[in-house]
């Protein structure tokens, strides 16, 4: 697995997920927020974007 992206929430987090749902690319959103139940927690580390190392490059091509 590879960050490919890091947010301030989980929300913010999700909303970028969008893209990568609509082209069926499965991905981990990884933060210590308690599942988006405390906010304020998640934004000392931020929530991450994980995918599969395979799948980094069609990412890549769909964000440029």
């Amino acid at each position: 697995m590879k960050e490919i992206a890091r947010f301030d929430t989980r929300i913010e987090a999700e909303m970028w997920c969008v893209a990568l749902k609509e082209k069926n690319i499965p991905y981990i959103l990884q933060g210590n927020d308690y599942g988006g139940a405390n906010p304020l927690v998640g934004m000392i580390n931020g929530v991450k974007v994980l995918v599969a190392d395979e799948m980094v490059d069609q990412i890549e091509n769909m964000i440029n």
